[in-house]
């Protein structure tokens, strides 16, 4: 019940930001911290940037303080960046916040290794050999958070894997910013998959959610260092549209894609755009857009995520 009311809180906070209503995002925001004291890292955050937002500036500081003193922390460059966050930039408690948050992401990448998560279907529904689906976590993501969304494949006899990024980027967070590394992890992980468990080679599915989601494309598209017969992408963080492009053409009758989007998704029109090219190069491909949606899953994921199996491997 408290993960539904979490999920509550944060629609509401986000629909309120995008109407820029930040005060009533901001008592939403509240009344989560009092509901939701197990999602104190994320509430945090809400916190930290609506009192920025609406010129509370001490409190902001004070919400990123007490993030620090429970051992959270997230990437410095994520607090510069953030437009949210701009009014305290001239603040000296906000420079220190950045090197504390800097030292603990260094201590952190030191002891950091790439993790793998595989979950298999009940043995009733097991299938010899199974087929495989590999789901890659977004920026700031990890695989025991990310898992649970595709959970609704086990029921349809897939055995599924989410490998988890050696990159830190967060508390408890991670990235595939360095995409060398991320090619090599992957390899290591499929290759770690293929000597625990037996699936089918020909039925392997590439998926993803933002960075996840644009590195599954590229992974599928280049058929390296995973062969696969299609790719799910969900909201995809398209920041190499021209080497999906290029590599677009060089996929077609190989690959089926579905790309997942919101009209209000900050890269809808990069998602347009490849969807477009890709299918003038001659790739099959889906484009489902959820009206209203943002950079996020949609509602119905569960019931878009078996569709998009059946599109691809039919």
């Amino acid at each position: 019940m408290k993960a539904h009311a979490f999920e509550w809180y944060g629609r509401q906070v986000l629909t309120f930001y995008r109407q820029g209503r930040y005060r009533e995002a901001l008592e939403v925001a509240r009344q989560a911290w009092q509901d939701c004291p197990e999602h104190d890292y994320d509430i945090l955050w809400w916190l930290a940037c609506l009192y920025s937002r609406t010129g509370e500036l001490e409190r902001s500081l004070e919400a990123f303080q007490e993030a620090l003193k429970r051992g959270y922390w997230w990437h410095e460059q994520l607090l510069l960046d953030d437009p949210d966050l701009e009014p305290l930039h001239g603040h000296a408690e906000f420079q220190g916040i950045l090197a504390e948050c800097a030292s603990r992401r260094h201590a952190a990448q030191a002891q950091s290794k790439p993790e793998l998560l595989v979950l298999t279907p009940s043995s009733s529904l097991l299938e010899h050999p199974p087929p495989l689906l590999i789901a890659l976590h977004a920026r700031g993501g990890n695989a025991p958070d990310f898992a649970p969304y595709w959970e609704p494949i086990l029921t349809q006899g897939w055995l599924l894997a989410v490998p988890q990024s050696s990159q830190v980027f967060s508390h408890e967070g991670f990235c595939w910013d360095n995409y060398d590394q991320a090619q090599q992890e992957l390899t290591d992980a499929f290759e770690k998959i293929r000597s625990t468990h037996t699936f089918d080679l020909n039925r392997v599915i590439l998926a993803g959610f933002s960075q996840g989601a644009s590195l599954a494309i590229l992974t599928a598209l280049q058929d390296h260092p995973i062969s696969c017969r299609g790719c799910i992408a969900v909201v995809p963080a398209f920041r190499n549209l021209d080497r999906a492009l290029l590599l677009a053409k060089q996929a077609a009758k190989r690959l089926r894609v579905v790309l997942m989007t919101g009209d209000q998704d900050r890269y809808y029109a990069q998602t347009q755009q490849f969807y477009t090219e890709a299918l003038r190069q001659g790739l099959e491909c889906q484009l489902w857009v959820e009206p209203g949606l943002g950079h996020e899953f949609p509602p119905d994921f569960a019931a878009k995520l078996l569709q998009a199996l059946d599109f691809i491997v039919s």
